[in-house]
């Protein structure tokens, strides 16, 4: 019999190759807020987020909202260990989320 445990390890999957250039308005807020110095600058990641939603253009605004939502997608079922490697190794960023729940509160926090 196999444990509830294993199943569920099972169900995760790794996460799907990503392209940096697919999206480049993420990218730019991971590389550019989200950098070695965020908790210095704006104290913690949400408040970095915020602090571009400030600075940017209402055009960058939704393109950022439609890449997150499409990498949110993309990455849908992979493990949070999958989804840190490619934030921090393909994205560049400091910053590594504890769950999937606290990518999406951050990616999608207001100004």
């Amino acid at each position: 019999m196999t444990s509830r445990k294993a199943r569920k390890r099972t169900a995760e999957r790794p996460a799907p190759p990503t392209a940096v250039e697919d999206f480049p308005e993420l990218a730019l807020v991971v590389q550019g807020y989200l950098h070695e110095d965020y908790a210095v600058e704006h104290g913690s990641a949400h408040q970095a987020v915020a602090a571009y939603r400030c600075d940017a253009s209402d055009e960058e605004r939704t393109r950022f909202d439609r890449e997150v939502e499409r990498f949110l997608r993309l990455v849908d079922g992979a493990t949070i260990t999958a989804i840190r490697k490619i934030l921090v190794q393909e994205f560049g960023s400091a910053w590594a989320p504890r769950s999937l729940a606290e990518l999406r509160n951050v990616l999608r926090a207001p100004a």
